[in-house]
């Protein structure tokens, strides 16, 4: 009798496995693939659908080729939604090496940073950059304008003088690279560089 019920209930729990096998099997199965996610997020994100672009960049698994890509459509994503740090921890997961997709998270993380008020942090961004894209205009250019507009008006002549070279100048900058010694007003939003980076020395 008790081998009996021993073997009804060896029958119910290996019907359990086999079904609950099945489920997760057939999950896995319908899963889309991660390019199937990186096209279909790419889409939300062109049609503004950016909650909908950052969910499925997210499910794009961290072993996967397209990793790096899927986690700068999630940051840009959430950037639209004004959800600054959490772009920033999107673009963090991009391990730092000379690929565009890196280049890219770097330059990227330096312009919330700068919107944030932290700018110290923001130059940090912007020189790794050019360490790996020497030529990067986008980066020079923020680095004219910021060290300008922060009193370090000659470090900020190398990077004036790039935009200059490659013909990318404005009438500001010819100005300011014409006089270094000329006064600056500082930024009009100081107060809140300082609130929020109180002990960079930028703001200071």
């Amino acid at each position: 009798m008790r081998a009996r019920r021993l073997y009804r209930w060896s029958w119910v729990v290996l019907l359990l496995a086999t079904t609950a096998g099945a489920i997760v099997f057939a999950r896995w199965r319908s899963a889309p693939s991660p390019d199937v996610l990186l096209d279909r997020s790419r889409a939300a994100l062109t049609l503004g659908r950016y909650e909908r672009a950052e969910q499925l960049a997210a499910d794009v698994p961290k072993n996967s080729p397209l990793f790096a890509e899927a986690q700068l459509i999630a940051g840009e994503a959430a950037t639209k939604q004004r959800r600054y740090e959490d772009a920033l921890t999107y673009y963090a997961a991009i391990p730092e090496d000379d690929s565009e997709a890196s280049v890219t998270a770097i330059y990227c993380a330096g312009d919330i940073l700068f919107r944030l008020g932290r700018p110290g942090q923001a130059e940090r961004r912007y020189r790794t950059v050019l360490k790996h894209r020497p030529d990067d205009l986008w980066a020079h250019q923020q680095l004219g304008k910021m060290l300008g507009a922060f009193g370090r008006r000659w470090e900020s002549i190398p990077h004036l003088f790039e935009l200059i070279r490659r013909g990318q100048w404005t009438l500001e900058e010819l100005l300011l690279l014409g006089d270094a010694n000329t006064a600056v007003a500082p930024p009009e939003d100081l107060e809140h560089y300082r609130a929020s980076a109180p002990d960079e020395a930028l703001p200071l």
